[in-house]
């Protein structure tokens, strides 16, 4: 699955997709997704990702920001641990984010927004719990004061003692300030101490805990100070206490609503996924496509999602219903052949992942069970494959596979050896996968595999239309008319010797079979044909 993902570049999709959730959940989900075969499950993929684009357009996206995973906090309380203020935190955030989800969807005034509604509804604002939590835990998270009695009067004496120590300080350094580097009380090992010149640390009675890196300043405790540094070590040790019992007794709270909380994640991540994929449908200008239990494959107007809007260029896909299912394209190289047949592949997996589509006009398909897809030379140094055996091991591993239900996508198929041989190959192969009644869209630079599409019938023949007169590919696919590679013209225009050209001409004229030259006749009539067909 891996290798066809990231030939058609569907990873590249689910990236831009997942770069749209809000939601860890949600991003993580959109990067492993994998496109479905159920239809009813495409279905309602597909239907949930047209309600988030409704909405998105009418009301703007759901407001999902701020929401953790808190999924582990929540499996740790059920087993009776004790949450930290970070995780208790987030907790409460969540729960606020329903209410805010809540609020958003009375706003919304849409019909036909089943899916969107169940999820909502199915949220439970457990305002008691989040009021309890941030009655306890600032947004600094830091214990308030007041989140007990105890706890408000443990601080009280631990700000009286700490005072009074600091008093006392100041005014011993005031009297001994003969002795000091410096009139600032600081702390050293959790004690509240006086920096005082080495030179006359003996001068001070109290204990030493520490010196600066110089040498030159020590860290002195007073006597007088060390019965109240001990006093407020031990509050310190009832404040610590008392913060424990209370995170306890909020984690016992969590505990409580356990399958609500994860069921609320879980709901909250369904919302997050089809949103994402509502807002990557609008930045696309796209739409769901119908899927159908008829053969069909029809995306009008279809655009490459990876290429800019302003470069981009539209092309119909059309295979079975009343078409072929067999399409064959030719043309020049660098025509935009390649990119239509990932076009087609990557169209298909995303509308079976239930993403939406780059396409302006009718878009309806069935469901494939199987994409095959051959693009490309992937020959293999390491496994000591030429261009043809890496390509024909593809076209093995499909052989018993491929069914009315399959895609395949084939570059240059009979590529990489004698053109006589490897054609013969490619029209086996296409008769095959008629046998099969699969679908497959084939590029193809063969004469012969040309003619024999005409021939057959059960065939379509397209071309990647080329501007002869300035010699530039127009990357849109003309159907019923077959492509010239206008190798020779193309090499004319880059600088070619015109020694080579004229040479090149009268070798291709002398050795042309006649299958060759009545496919040329053909083009020239096709291409008559179809430019009559535009005027009109």
């Amino acid at each position: 699955m891996r290798h066809l993902y990231d030939v058609l570049e569907f990873n590249i999709i689910k990236e831009k997709v997942a770069s749209f959730a809000a939601t860890k959940m949600g991003k993580e989900y959109i990067e492993n997704l994998e496109h479905s075969t159920d239809i009813h499950e495409i279905r309602l993929a597909l239907s949930k990702s047209d309600e988030a684009m409704r909405i998105i357009y009418s009301f703007g996206t759901c407001p999902l920001s701020q929401i953790h995973d808190i999924s582990m906090s929540l499996i740790n309380a059920k087993k009776n641990a004790v949450l930290n203020i970070e995780e208790l935190y987030r907790i409460a955030s969540n729960i606020e984010a329903v209410q805010n989800i809540k609020t958003f969807k009375g706003q919304v005034n849409n019909t036909n927004i089943d899916s969107f509604n169940e999820y909502v509804d199915s949220l439970v604002y457990l305002h008691y719990l989040s009021k309890k939590i941030f009655n306890v835990i600032s947004p600094n998270l830091e214990i308030l004061d007041n989140a007990s009695s105890t706890l408000n009067k443990i601080r009280k004496e631990i700000k009286k003692i700490t005072s009074e120590i600091k008093s006392k300080m100041d005014s011993y350094m005031q009297s001994n300030s003969e002795y000091l580097s410096d009139e600032v009380v600081t702390r050293r090992n959790d004690r509240l101490v006086i920096p005082v010149k080495s030179t006359y640390k003996h001068q001070i009675q109290g204990i030493i805990h520490d010196e600066s890196s110089s040498g030159n300043t020590s860290f002195v405790e007073p006597t007088f100070a060390v019965l109240l540094n001990a006093k407020l070590d031990n509050l310190r040790n009832d404040e610590t206490i008392e913060i424990n019992r209370i995170l306890r007794m909020l984690s016992s709270d969590v505990a409580d609503d356990v399958e609500t909380l994860l069921n609320n994640q879980k709901y909250i991540t369904e919302l997050d996924i089809m949103f994402a994929k509502g807002q990557y449908g609008k930045s696309i200008d796209g739409q769901v496509p119908l899927m159908v239990n008829e053969p069909t494959l029809v995306f009008k107007h279809a655009r490459h999602p990876l290429i800019e809007k302003k470069k981009v260029v539209a092309n119909d896909i059309s295979l079975g219903g009343e078409c072929n299912k067999i399409l064959l394209i030719s043309g020049p190289n660098t025509g935009g052949k390649t990119v239509y047949l990932k076009l087609t592949g990557l169209l298909v997996l995303m509308a079976q992942a239930g993403i939406p589509l780059p396409v302006d006009g009718e878009a309806k398909l069935s469901v494939f069970n199987n994409v095959f897809v051959d693009i490309g030379d992937e020959q293999s140094i390491e496994q000591s494959l030429s261009t043809f055996s890496s390509h024909m091991e593809k076209i093995i591993s499909m052989v018993d596979e491929v069914d009315d239900k399959s895609l395949v996508i084939l570059d240059e198929l009979g590529g990489g050896t004698d053109p006589k041989e490897g054609e013969s190959i490619a029209m086996a192969f296409i008769e095959y996968l008629h046998k099969k009644n699969s679908f497959a869209v084939v590029t193809t630079h063969y004469s012969n595999l040309k003619v024999f599409a005409l021939e057959q019938g059960y065939i379509e023949n397209g071309s990647m239309l080329f501007d002869e007169e300035n010699m530039k590919p127009q990357y849109h696919l003309a159907l019923g008319v077959i492509g010239k590679s206008y190798a020779l013209e193309i090499s004319k225009r880059l600088g070619l010797d015109n020694y080579i050209i004229d040479r090149a001409r009268y070798y291709k004229d002398y050795y042309m079979s006649q299958s060759e030259k009545l496919e040329e006749k053909l083009e020239e009539k096709m291409k008559l044909i179809h430019q009559k067909e535009e005027e009109n």
